[in-house]
């Protein structure tokens, strides 16, 4: 509904708020006295016999009963918390708008029209303005009433649990079932099936379970995300009943169902610029893996870039990975896929040495060999997405240190890119300990590593990572150059040692971050000129104009985070 001024001053949005806070309290009240029911039946030892079975199997059928309640409450109260946001920013648009045209002297009608015997031309732009404003309210209300209205209906046909769903070649199936059933699937498969079933039937299905369905190669992105959001919601309803608390992953899991700001338009007008987090997967493990888009694929997509992070990277640290991805969406243009679904290493220089074949350290070579295939998938999965949204779209894969080594290993395992960068990488990856070969003559293929950084050591151990990217063929060094001019810790120094094997993904406008940003756009980045020698055993002296880099810490020694 479109209202007029005098209808919006009487809007009450608060209740909204409030209304989602007593709907999100619901469901984590539903989780948590069910995880009670769940606990207390599973602490009895001696009661065996009949009832007890039976008593068991009622407690995990309302078990699964509650959880598709709770993800429906879950759901409802997000779209609440959203639609309050929205509307009441664009409430205070439109009316500091109208206020300060009246205070202005301008004459504003009931039907928004806006005069001025003087200021013909910026009476217009007032007036568009308004409209404008009035009309983005109207799409909200439409967009987010239509959401509710939708949910609203779910829940009430759960009330004796999921109804079954009628599926083209399946015929009547129980959700859950239906949700095992596309685990038995290939992605294909699964998507094929999705594709000939209503919106409200795919729902239902990411309410039934929310966990497979967010984490399932087939989906379609925007499911993923309405379950994945569950799952987070979930993740910190278990977190914080949980005893001793684990506070860094209760901060993380609250940042990450706050909004954002949109890196790829910001505020405008009665838009607030402001944006969910979106993840196409989660899992709650000690590490914590995720996939997380920054930035919305849509028609005009031009680009779209898939950043792999290195060593120790995790879901309570990922602050840092998500402000690069956000940087880079905001300067490429197109959204930014932060990709951490796997077990990263977590090791130090004294592990990669005393046992090289350690499956927790950065010279071993094998989680980067389990990670790849999923790679291969996920980009399969982000071609499907491009292909009925933004078919002209580009796709650029980084790889970070030990994340150099796990996209070049996807590569050589069918990974389908168009361009390529191996910043500061491992390596340009390895297949069971062969050379590297080059599958797809097709990609641009660019490097980059600072001169000085540690990296370069295991770049020149070809049967470790696969060789330097640097020197392969087919592979177009660039420029890492100097940080930003205000930069506050190198203000205009070189990119060199230590700190420039990641510190120039915290500075957007460096010369090796940019550099990254032109290849994502499909400009030509600046090729690689020579500052000093790669090897730090070259020259123990820092470069002229750069910060003095002090004794090199074992966790330098191999490739890392930032």
């Amino acid at each position: 509904m479109r209202p007029t001024i005098a209808q919006l001053k009487t809007w009450d949005i608060g209740t909204l708020v409030s209304a989602a806070t007593e709907t999100l309290f619901t469901a984590d009240t539903l989780d948590y006295w069910m995880d009670d029911a769940v606990r207390t039946m599973n602490k009895v030892g001696s009661w065996t016999g009949r009832t007890h079975d039976a008593a068991d199997a009622k407690i995990k059928q309302e078990s699964d009963h509650v959880n598709e309640l709770r993800s429906v409450f879950a759901q409802i109260g997000d779209e609440l918390q959203e639609a309050a946001t929205d509307l009441e920013y664009a409430k205070d648009f439109v009316l500091r708008e109208a206020n300060s045209a009246i205070a202005g002297g301008f004459k504003l009608t009931g039907n928004v029209e806006v005069s001025h015997p003087e200021k013909t031309d910026e009476a217009l732009t007032i007036q568009v303005r308004i409209n404008s404003g009035l009309d983005t309210i109207a799409r909200l209300d439409e967009t987010y009433g239509a959401k509710l209205e939708g949910l609203v209906s779910d829940l009430a046909s759960m009330i004796d649990g999921q109804p079954d769903i009628d599926v083209p070649g399946i015929g009547q199936i129980d959700p859950d079932a239906l949700v095992k059933r596309l685990g038995s699937m290939t992605p294909d498969e699964r998507a094929a099936l999705l594709s000939e079933m209503t919106p409200e039937q795919v729902r239902r299905l990411a309410q039934a379970d929310p966990q497979a369905v967010g984490n399932m190669d087939g989906v379609p992105f925007p499911v993923r995300i309405d379950a994945n959001e569950v799952n987070i919601r979930a993740a910190l309803a278990d977190e914080e009943q949980k005893y001793p608390r684990n506070e860094g992953r209760i901060n993380q899991l609250k940042a990450m169902l706050e909004p954002i700001e949109d890196p790829l338009s910001g505020p405008n007008g009665a838009d607030n610029g402001m944006v969910e987090r979106t993840f196409l997967a989660f899992e709650n493990t000690p590490h914590g893996n995720m996939i997380e888009i920054v930035g919305a694929i849509g028609p005009n997509t031009r680009n779209v870039a898939v950043y792999v992070p290195g060593t120790n990277s995790t879901l309570d640290g990922s602050q840092s990975n998500h402000n690069a991805a956000w940087n880079l969406a905001n300067r490429s243009g197109g959204p930014v896929i932060l990709y951490m679904d796997g077990e990263f290493p977590h090791g130090g220089s004294v592990s990669a040495f005393v046992d090289p074949f350690s499956d927790n350290d950065a010279m071993d070579t094998t989680m980067a060999k389990r990670m790849a295939p999923d790679l291969v998938a996920f980009g399969h999965e982000l071609d499907r997405t491009l292909d009925t949204t933004a078919p002209q779209a580009k796709t650029t894969f980084l790889g970070h240190s030990y994340g150099g080594s796990i996209v070049g290993t996807a590569e050589q395992m069918g990974l389908n890119a168009d361009r390529v960068i191996y910043a500061s990488s491992a390596g340009i990856g390895t297949l069971d300990d062969q050379p590297w070969s080059n599958p797809n003559p097709d990609v641009e293929r660019y490097s980059m590593t600072a001169p000085g950084d540690p990296i370069q050591y295991f770049q020149g151990m070809a049967t470790q990572h696969g060789g330097d990217p640097d020197t392969a063929p087919g592979v177009t060094r660039m420029d890492t150059g100097y940080f930003g001019a205000d930069n506050k810790d190198f203000p205009g120094k070189l990119v060199w040692g230590s700190d420039g094997h990641g510190k120039y993904w915290d500075d957007p406008k460096s010369d090796a971050f940019q550099n990254m940003v032109k290849v994502i756009k499909g400009e030509e980045p600046t090729p690689y000129v020579w500052r000093a020698p790669d090897s730090r055993l070259e020259n123990t002296d820092p470069p002229p104009m750069i910060l003095a880099p002090g004794p090199m810490p074992n966790d330098l020694l191999i490739p890392g985070g930032r």
